[in-house]
């Protein structure tokens, strides 16, 4: 199964180059001023289409997620989360009602599920 995946970030991410080096094939994308969140909605069709041209089985896009509550998620497509260490203490509990909404779990560190 041959994986790809779409890299979005603000300024500046060599994140490509560690994807590279292990034989991934990796587009990047920076948003500049931009939420990288709301530069992957623009950019979601390209991508898509970026990665049939690879022949890729799944296509993961990893994105900076400056605010987390305009992540995009498209219907049926699995979507995860990573909440870290610096979002704060509270961060699950005010996601909690966007997990409930739009079908999201959430899950901590270690794997287990903290929400949805």
């Amino acid at each position: 199964m041959k994986s790809g995946v779409v890299k979005f970030d603000c300024l500046y991410t060599d994140d490509d180059k560690l994807y590279e080096s292990k034989g991934i094939p990796v587009k990047k994308g920076l948003s500049g001023a931009l939420c990288p969140d709301h530069y992957f909605v623009s950019n979601v069709s390209e991508s898509f289409e970026w990665g049939q041209k690879q022949g890729v089985d799944i296509l993961i896009s990893e994105s900076a997620g400056l605010c987390n509550r305009c992540s995009p998620h498209i219907k049926e497509i699995l979507a995860v989360c990573v909440i870290d260490n610096l979002s704060g203490i509270n961060t699950p509990k005010k996601n909690r009602s966007d997990a409930e909404i739009c079908g999201y779990r959430h899950y901590n560190e270690r794997g287990h599920r903290i929400s949805g």
